[in-house]
Formats: C-alpha cells, structure tokens, sequence
C-alpha cells in the first residue's frame, strides 16, 4: 500500500481517522471527494464483521456525501447485496 501512495503521491492522498466520525469527514473534506476506496483488512478473524463495519463505514460516507463513488472490498461475496 505504502509503495502505491507513493507512486501516485500527486493524485491520492491518505489520511489517518475514520469516516464514522463527522470531524474527520470534514478535515478530510470528504463533501468534495469524487471517489473513496475502502479496503478490507485480509487478516481480521471474523471476516462477516469486518464486510460489516466496512458497510457501515459506506453508509456514514454516503450520508455525508451522497455523491461520491466508492469502492468497497468485502471478503465474503454473499455480504455483496445490491437493494
């Protein structure tokens, strides 16, 4: 991850906070973001909450900016439903 910010280091920036917190959204001026990746974390051990905290994080982004593209990486497939 570290060798890809780098890499595009004029075109991505990373922060440290979590979109659950309105303060954070707004330092990072989320309201203006056309796009925001979230990335699973491969080595958690249950693989269902963290597709679930990650769902919740989409949610907070989405209610914040609701136009804003966002990639999300979940783990389990059958987490993946459309509605």
């Amino acid at each position: 991850m570290e060798s890809v910010i780098k890499r595009y280091s004029t075109k991505v920036k990373y922060f440290v906070g979590t979109i659950m917190n309105i303060n954070d959204l707004a330092r990072i001026q989320a309201d203006k973001a056309a796009a925001c990746l979230i990335l699973a974390n491969k080595e958690h051990f249950d693989s269902n909450s963290d597709d679930s905290a990650n769902i919740m994080r989409v949610i907070s982004l989405k209610n914040y900016n609701p136009n804003v593209r966002i990639l999300l990486q979940l783990l389990r497939y059958d987490n993946k439903v459309i509605r």
